[in-house]
């Protein structure tokens, strides 16, 4: 993620592999960049949300390590969930619900 080399459809176009549609997989919506399936895209969001709850996380508090640690293993774990649904919704033409991958997430942290 940090280098930009996760396969989405921005990177594989400029890899020179054709896609069918640049649009997010998930939302439908924008173009599919690292930055939009992680932080923009709507489904994330929503996402991204139920996790914080069930944390009781509002956001990060930077001064405590154990909250870091915690968040950075679930954070693990969301990403890999977001590419294992996205994954599915490219190569099985399936759709998913963003409380399905939710639930993922909790049984797996």
């Amino acid at each position: 993620m940090l280098n930009n080399s996760i396969a989405t459809k921005d990177n594989l176009l400029r890899r020179g592999v054709s896609v069918v549609s640049c649009l997010c997989e998930l939302s439908g919506e924008e173009e599919e960049t690292v930055c939009h399936l992680f932080f923009k895209c709507k489904f994330v969001w929503k996402f991204w949300g139920l996790c914080l709850s069930w944390l009781g996380c509002l956001s990060v508090n930077h001064y405590d390590a154990n909250v870091h640690f915690r968040m950075f293993l679930v954070w693990i774990a969301i990403v890999g969930e977001i590419l294992k649904h996205r994954n599915k919704c490219v190569f099985n033409n399936s759709r998913v619900d963003h409380i399905e991958v939710f639930t993922v997430v909790q049984r797996k942290t």
